[in-house]
């Protein structure tokens, strides 16, 4: 791709229309505060999304100013805000594509960057992962050709392999009985394994071992399939270089060469990853790099899509808008991290923004301690226990639902990619609920897509509840009041009764679980004085304790509560049910009150109070309402402001009358009279 400047030209334009098309840069100055309502990109490109902004900042599609403290919001000046249109486009490339497909070196990256760009809108705005579209049903295909039988890949794949062997032939040649035991890290499809074993072809029984390792098992199969019964030496390991090899099954100090191709940059932390490849090493033994040193277009469009690509938490060490460093700073981190002579074998290729680097270890293993997670000395819970402590919950509670092994777990992996969807989100989101005592909704994990984001968000959201939850482990009876006065669920539930009946088992909490600390303190106040408390007036509601299944609705009492002056409280006579009901039974509705909640978008019955401030109704009135942001038509009374109230018409009946398209009708009908703007979905009819 690189040099090709006709197809980068056509390929920001395709980058632009997209955008375009999905609601960006269509007028002559836009402000981009939230992309996500904005145009419906999901919020794991955020990064990708500021990106490809500087890219096409670069190629003087538009102008931005920025905050200097925060990622957004950007201000946009475009240069042409005309609408570009894709199939035009895509009909340029399709002739150009027949010529640039008779060259080998281009072919491999015009089919996968063109395969990525056809799916651009899907991926953005979370309609299909990634990873579906590069590997299809589990194809290394699309991929493997990129890294391999091109010029570029191959003269790359080439050096190193000369180098590993010009390595083998001095140490044969001090020591002819000397057996060489080599680790690959993030294998993957093997494009470099490959090249590297035709050069040790003659050396075979000096080879020790050679372990192609990567953190996915899948990538561990193709490597087995490929080469187990040409390379008989061969062993296959998963490993996370992100993390210690002690307890990954790769012995500390065992190998004399390491090799890592254009895989280290695609970690969090560039210096903690070093230090555990460089942990694998003997002394004196060599880590073998092929690594990128710029980004590109090319690599934005296909790679750049990957949950992994933005996986980076040190920028200062990175290339602006992507992962990569640059040669001077591998340099830098590698002599930093004990790392003697280095040699840049392939420093004067010109043109190419790649490089071989090969670093001699000086034997001293960098390696930090591990501690309890929720060691303390003092009693205090402290923040970095309770994210460690939340992280194991989700880690768990995965391993648990997807039934894979722990140590297979990766942070930076979507839960997407992990084959996560609304029917296992549930069942995911239930476990981490169970596992935490907190009531999150499945959105969260659509939302927050991988670990690291869902434990910012729990942390950002729940830190007093965990907090109160792990002290329990150092006084139970002050961990109880604690809980009391903050969990959520406390604060939001007014009464249940001792037996909550649901449709098939009665359920019963303990009653510090379900009562607010003030209702706790006014019946410990009244058990004191001998007084019995008094009933308050109740009705019946169904309830959504958490997300899950049409049985595990609950139907419950709570006190009446009082009305404000511009209410109206009804008595449901029937009420609907619509699709966004269901969304809400499963926590996927996007815009549902804190759990628990009673659902119902609308209801109709008879009113039977009014506040004072109320002129339309009165009581015995047939009426219709729409619940509002609270929701709660699904119960024997509802309470609704004035302006969502409706009277019924004479020729309709209650149950006719919870038709949504009547009452949505009249709803806008009011609100357009009004002159306010109103644009309303039909959910279902």
């Amino acid at each position: 791709m690189q040099g090709n400047n006709e197809m980068e030209q056509i390929l920001y334009k395709l980058l632009w229309s997209h955008l375009q098309a999905l609601g960006l840069f269509r007028e002559k100055q836009q402000v981009l505060s939230d992309p996500r309502e904005q145009a419906g990109i999901n919020r794991n490109y955020n990064h990708w999304l500021q990106a490809s902004i500087a890219l096409l900042e670069r190629q003087q599609y538009l102008h931005c100013t920025r905050s200097p403290d925060t990622d957004w919001p950007i201000t946009c000046i475009i240069v042409d805000p005309t609408m570009l249109k894709s199939e035009s486009l895509w009909q340029i490339w399709d002739q150009r594509k027949e010529c640039w497909l008779q060259n080998a070196d281009l072919k491999a990256q015009v089919v996968l960057v063109e395969t990525m760009l056809h799916a651009l809108p899907a991926i953005l705005t979370g309609k299909r992962p990634a990873t579906e579209i590069m590997f299809p049903n589990g194809s290394m295909q699309l991929v493997e050709r990129v890294y391999q039988n091109n010029v570029i890949a191959d003269y790359f794949n080439e050096a190193l392999a000369q180098v590993l062997i010009t390595y083998l032939r001095e140490r044969l040649a001090q020591d002819k009985h000397a057996r060489i035991r080599i680790l690959e890290i993030g294998a993957g499809t093997g494009g470099t394994t490959g090249c590297v074993l035709r050069g040790l072809q003659p050396y075979q029984t000096a080879i020790a071992e050679y372990c192609y390792s990567d953190v996915s098992e899948v990538f561990l199969q193709h490597g087995q399939e490929t080469y187990a019964a040409r390379y008989p030496y061969l062993t296959y390991q998963l490993f996370n270089v992100e993390e210690p090899p002690t307890g990954q099954g790769i012995e500390p100090g065992s190998y004399d060469l390491v090799i890592a191709a254009n895989v280290l940059h695609a970690t969090s932390n560039i210096r903690r990853a070093v230090r555990n490849a460089k942990a694998a090493l003997e002394k004196r033994g060599l880590l073998l790099l092929n690594e990128i040193t710029s980004t590109s277009l090319f690599a934005h469009l296909t790679f750049g899509l990957l949950d992994g690509w933005w996986a980076y938490q040190d920028p200062e060490l990175r290339i602006p808008d992507g992962p990569a460093l640059t040669t001077e700073s591998w340099q830098a981190v590698l002599s930093d991290e004990g790392f003697g002579p280095i040699f840049l074998p392939t420093l004067d290729v010109q043109g190419v923004d790649q490089q071989i680097i090969v670093a001699e270890s000086d034997g001293m293993v960098r390696q930090q301690p591990t501690q309890p997670a929720f060691s303390h000395s003092n009693g205090t819970i402290t923040d970095q226990m309770v994210k460690a402590y939340i992280q194991t919950i989700i880690q768990d509670s995965i391993a648990q639902v997807l039934k894979v092994e722990r140590k297979m777990i990766r942070d930076d992996m979507s839960f997407t990619d992990y084959g996560v969807d609304s029917i296992v989100g549930i069942k995911l989101v239930n476990v981490i609920n169970e596992k935490s005592h907190l009531t999150l909704r499945t959105t969260v994990l659509f939302d927050y897509n991988n670990i690291p984001q869902l434990v910012d968000y729990i942390l950002l959201e729940h830190t007093v509840t965990l907090k109160a939850l792990l002290q329990e482990s150092l006084s139970p009876a002050l961990a109880l009041a604690s809980i009391q006065e903050v969990l959520p669920i406390a604060q939001n539930i007014e009464r249940f009764p001792q037996g909550i009946k649901g449709n098939s088992q009665e359920k019963r909490l303990p009653d510090w679980h379900v009562l607010s600390a003030h209702q706790h303190k006014e019946r410990a106040g009244r058990a004191d004085s001998g007084q019995k408390p008094h009933a308050s007036p109740t009705y019946q509601r169904v309830i959504v304790a958490r997300p899950g299944q049409i049985d595990d609705l609950i139907i419950g009492e709570a006190d009446i509560p009082e009305l404000k002056e511009h209410e109206v409280r009804i008595a449901v006579r029937a009420f609907s049910l619509n699709f966004g009901d269901l969304l809400c039974v499963k926590g996927l509705y996007p815009t549902m009150p804190p759990y628990p909640f009673t659902p119902g978008f609308e209801a109709s019955g008879v009113v039977l109070e009014v506040g004072r401030a109320v002129t339309a109704f009165k009581i015995g009135d047939s009426v219709f309402a729409i619940a509002g942001a609270a929701l709660g038509g699904d119960a024997s009374m509802m309470i609704c402001r004035e302006e969502h109230v409706y009277h019924k018409p004479v020729t309709l009946s209650s149950y006719s009358n919870s038709n949504w398209g009547y009452r949505t009708y009249c709803h806008s009908a009011r609100q357009a009279l009004r002159g306010t703007n109103l644009c309303h979905r039909r959910l279902a009819t």
